[in-house]
């Protein structure tokens, strides 16, 4: 991959030019671009071709092959035209307030999978973008996870170490155990697929900061490789 290139710039970037003024300034609702995660996944990958050199290729939904990687599809992929490695992969995530438990099982998994295929030659840098509203970031915010009672509150402190507690940093890491099912035992037996999750344990340690967008949103940028 071109040194010259940030992906982490470009990111701050499509933050500033494109996310900022259509969530915030724009007043006419139906004439904004980004309203859900997929939107801003087009929008994202649109501004990448745009700020990337005409030899790259932006590709959406990836399949990524082999491996025992708990996804099969990246959100976006970069490359070189004509070329196999020097990949760059990025995971994006921008919740609703809807089931926060579950979104931030999420985050957990997709770094995770940035972990995964990071193991693959053919990639070279993998990041997570996460914008989301005060729920997710602010250790403040009404919603608590005091329905998670799982052994010694591993659960808790999984979800708990995204918001942010004293600054702007935050620190993920593994503790002791591992998170799997993230369904309180009530949720799950109300939850029509049962949808039972594979127990994440990363492996590595990660410190990045939420970074204001507005009073209500924050975003993140974690280079996981």
């Amino acid at each position: 991959m071109n040194n010259n290139i940030s992906i982490k710039k470009i990111l701050e970037d499509f933050i500033e030019i494109v996310v900022k003024p259509d969530l915030f300034n724009n007043s006419f609702t139906e004439d904004k671009i980004i309203y859900n995660e997929f939107s801003l996944q087009h929008e994202l990958a649109k501004f990448l071709e745009r700020k990337l050199p005409e030899n790259y290729l932006v590709q959406f939904e990836k399949p990524i092959g082999g491996g025992k990687a708990r996804k099969k599809e990246c959100d976006i992929v970069i490359k070189k035209k004509g070329e196999t490695h020097h990949k760059i992969a990025i995971e994006l995530k921008f919740p609703t307030k809807n089931s926060p438990i579950k979104k931030f099982f999420k985050f957990l998994e997709d770094i995770k999978f940035m972990e995964e295929i990071g193991q693959q030659e053919e990639f070279d840098e993998t990041y997570c973008f996460v914008v989301a509203s005060h729920i997710y970031h602010d250790a403040n915010a009404k919603y608590n996870f005091r329905s998670l009672n799982d052994n010694n509150g591993i659960k808790r402190k999984y979800y708990e170490m995204f918001r942010v507690h004293d600054g702007k940093k935050i620190y993920i890491k593994n503790f002791n155990g591992e998170v799997g099912n993230i369904y309180p035992e009530k949720v799950r037996e109300k939850d029509k697929n049962k949808k039972q999750y594979q127990p994440i344990k990363l492996k590595d340690k990660y410190e990045t900061e939420w970074i204001k967008i507005s009073k209500e949103y924050k975003y993140y940028i974690l280079k996981v490789k």
